[in-house]
């Protein structure tokens, strides 16, 4: 991993699942960085971005930082500013402390971005099934296709798993592939509202 860019600058590094890891690296569009056992790429928490500020404001300070064990498998370090002038009323000073994160704002991340991952999903098969005209047969390859683009082969979770999750999911966008739906506006398919009861005993 690179060096701070500035003084003002912390890695702070977390464990990460490795689909999601897998997810968030082919993401970003930055460099990537090779060595001879492993791809690096940098990222960088910019306030200016929802999640950059996000990530940030989850920091907590730690005046008297220990050493940690560093768990085996997937990490995520990302380069957070210590201070911002901007921000100082929202999130923590770190120009004089080590920044970290506690085991529960970690579990938050992750949820956060399950919540990405897994729309992220849904919303391309939906696209890709709608450029087919929901044919059947076509939830696999988009699926494959989509696990390709983000290398999640061995990396947690199988092809069948993910056809599972996209065939069970909720969403305004996604139509099944085997079942006819209608294609009038929902708000058409509510029952008109009856007459007002004082004008059932007014005459005409």
């Amino acid at each position: 991993m690179t060096q701070p860019r500035s003084s003002n600058q912390q890695l702070v590094s977390f464990p990460f699942p490795p689909y999601l890891a897998h997810f968030l690296f082919y993401s970003l569009t930055n460099e990537v960085l090779k060595t001879p056992d492993r791809l690096i790429r940098h990222m960088d928490v910019d306030l200016r971005s929802p999640d950059g500020f996000y990530l940030r404001t989850l920091m907590e300070r730690v005046d008297f930082p220990q050493l940690k064990k560093i768990d085996e498998g997937f990490r995520i370090t990302i380069s957070v500013p210590r201070l911002s002038v901007e921000w100082w009323e929202v999130i923590e000073d770190g120009q004089y402390s080590e920044l970290t994160l506690s085991a529960k704002t970690i579990e938050a991340i992750i949820k956060y971005y399950e919540i990405r991952f897994r729309d992220n999903l849904v919303h391309f098969v939906a696209g890709a099934c709608f450029g087919k005209e929901y044919k059947r047969g076509s939830i696999e390859p988009a699926i494959k296709y989509w696990m390709k683009v983000y290398h999640l082969d061995g990396a947690g979770f199988t092809l069948d798993q993910f056809m599972q999750f996209y065939k069970r999911s909720n969403c305004p966008v996604k139509k099944n592939v085997y079942e006819k739906s209608s294609t009038k506006n929902p708000f058409e398919l509510l029952k008109k509202p009856g007459k007002p009861l004082i004008d059932r005993y007014i005459k005409n």
